[in-house]
């Protein structure tokens, strides 16, 4: 992700999560923007004890002293338990950047005057905590952790050579001071982290179970289903954490699993294809025997068979499962001693004996997890694989389809806005060159929200235009045409990149404006172009759109040197 979009994220973050803690601070000789930017700074503060001192955003608010005669230090907290003392220094800067060495340099003096017992020299929020600043200069094993938070990754060569020389001299002795570099790659980190969904560890039992030891370690046998609907209501989503879907609801295979399980539960292990599970830990309980054992699983991912679990989970909600027969065979892959790669190789190989579609495989890329994170800092949902919930689409929620869709028609390639039309599933192939292109490693989440959301808003327009239209031409104009008219739209707006994560009002006046221009520019083309061709045909036809496309560009452009030359020409 782009610096400007990590640090968009991260203002976003401490407005919602600080401001309603530190208000705006009493300083009149101070304009608005300042009051907000001063807030940004205490903000980020406070989220630095957060993430340090594993402490919660009200505790770490209220660790905040900036404000006049704070001496460098923006933030003080002792964590009693581990007998350390946090200070902090933050500095927000909205375009990304470090503090200078006279800033370093203020932090670094403020905790010299600090272990000197120099509090004359601090303002009146840092005499509030003197009594924790006193107790925790008393304690013999106490680390004192110095922190510079700011929205850059590097500090200048003299403002490093100022904390150096702090950390020399401080520990002369013993090492009682270190020092953390709270930067804007890691608070990402952090933030990012926070989404992330916490490995499965459990506790299974396996009846007439048998182990493989060569070349990787692996255990088959038989399950209860009461088990795995206990699994399923305890962990949810979790559970397929490694799977290429979750699980998709009601369906007529998945009615039949749960029939199954509720009227013939003897019937199940010979009706079902049963689960595979990779783990990254298998221990077998001393007591395990080969007829019944207890297993502890560390890392457990069903990565197939998400439908079967949701559907005997679905039974479990009106049948008694406690005593049922129901059992499947499952298939348990440890991956410790196995290659990077061979988890995705397993699930891909498992899936691929099923019904699945080529998208489906798209979760299989690491890079989609890492949007679905980025993106949920915001609040927004991002299904990247098919789920029951996956139907919520609006400004907070959109699924893989949507993004793919949107980046297609905005990425300036008229080849790929061709074949968008012509054949989909060609974007939607992870394995594809498209798909490489269009979700690069440096895609970044605020890049992917805008497009779908200006996709969504533009779109709209383009049916109201398809509806209201009175001539037949036109109407199939908008109706097949509308990626190639977003693609054009997306050559020449300087509105659509921009790094904001909202469209504002006034990004919708001048995209509407534009699309309108460029629709009309457009079809005027189109029609002295495309002969007898019908719209659908054209859209669809790659030596046609990358004519046309020359044709309109070349207009466009025409039309804009008209109107740079005019204002000469009158003189």
């Amino acid at each position: 992700m782009p610096i400007q979009d990590k640090v968009v994220q991260l203002r976003g973050i401490l407005e919602t999560r600080f401001f309603p803690f530190l208000p705006e601070m009493n300083r009149p000789n101070l304009c608005a923007e300042q009051h907000h930017q001063n807030r940004l700074s205490r903000s980020l503060a406070a989220l630095a004890v957060v993430k340090l001192a594993d402490v919660d955003d009200s505790t770490g608010a209220s660790s905040v002293i900036d404000g006049y005669d704070d001496n460098g230090v923006d933030a003080i907290y002792f964590d009693r338990n581990r007998s350390f003392l946090f200070l902090v220094q933050s500095k927000y800067k909205k375009d990304g950047g470090e503090p200078d060495f006279g800033e370093t340099k203020k932090f670094a003096d403020g905790i010299r005057d600090l272990l000197a017992k120099r509090y004359e020299r601090f303002n009146e929020a840092f005499h509030e905590r003197l009594t924790d600043v006193d107790d925790a200069l008393e304690q013999p094993k106490l680390k004192i952790v110095a922190v510079l938070a700011y929205t850059g990754n590097s500090l200048g060569q003299h403002a490093r050579r100022e904390i150096d020389d702090l950390l020399t001299e401080t520990n002369k002795f013993s090492e009682i001071l270190s020092f953390e570099h709270f930067t804007l790659d890691r608070i990402h980190t952090y933030l990012v982290e926070e989404h992330s969904r916490a490995p499965v560890n459990i506790e299974l039992t396996l009846e007439n179970w048998y182990r493989v030891s060569s070349p990787l370690k692996a255990f088959y046998g038989q399950v209860s289903a009461s088990q795995l609907a206990q699994l399923y209501h305890t962990h949810v989503k979790a559970l397929f954490e490694r799977n290429i879907r979750y699980f998709m609801g009601s369906s007529a295979v998945n009615s039949a699993i749960t029939q199954t399980v509720q009227n013939e539960p003897g019937h199940l292990f010979y009706l079902n294809n049963g689960l595979t599970a990779i783990c990254s830990k298998i221990t077998p309980k001393p007591t395990a025997s080969p007829d019944k054992g207890g297993f502890v699983i560390e890392g457990f991912s069903i990565v197939n068979g998400a439908q079967t679990v949701g559907s005997i989970a679905t039974a479990s909600s009106s049948t008694d499962l406690s005593t049922s027969p129901a059992k499947l065979l499952i298939t348990l892959i440890e991956l410790a001693e196995a290659p990077d790669d061979f988890g995705t190789r397993v699930t891909q190989a498992r899936n691929y004996q099923n019904q699945v579609r080529l998208v489906d495989f798209v979760a299989l890329d690491p890079f989609q997890e890492r949007l679905r994170r980025e993106l949920a800092i915001w609040g927004i949902t991002y299904h990247y694989k098919p789920s029951l919930d996956a139907h919520q689409r609006d400004d907070s929620a959109f699924i893989f389809q949507d993004a793919a869709i949107a980046l297609a028609c905005f990425s300036g390639r008229t080849e790929i806005v061709i074949t968008l039309k012509k054949e989909i599933g060609k974007i939607l192939d992870r394995q594809g060159n498209i798909y490489a292109e269009l979700f690069k490693s440096d895609t970044s989440a605020l890049w992917v929200c805008r497009a779908v959301r200006t996709y969504r808003f533009l779109d709209n327009i383009l049916t109201r235009n398809e509806l209201g239209s009175g001539r037949y031409e036109e109407k199939m104009f908008y109706r097949h045409a509308r990626f190639f008219i977003l693609h054009i739209l997306a050559r020449k707006s300087k509105v659509l990149r921009k790094s904001e994560l909202i469209l504002s009002e006034e990004d919708k006046i001048v995209l509407s404006r534009e699309l309108n221009e460029y629709a009309t520019l457009i079809f005027n083309e189109a029609e002295n172009f495309r002969g007898t061709k019908g719209y659908l045909a054209l859209s669809r036809n790659q030596t046609d759109g990358i004519q046309l496309a020359e044709r309109v560009m070349h207009a466009i452009n025409s039309i804009e040197q008209a109107k740079t030359l005019s204002p000469q020409s009158s003189q």
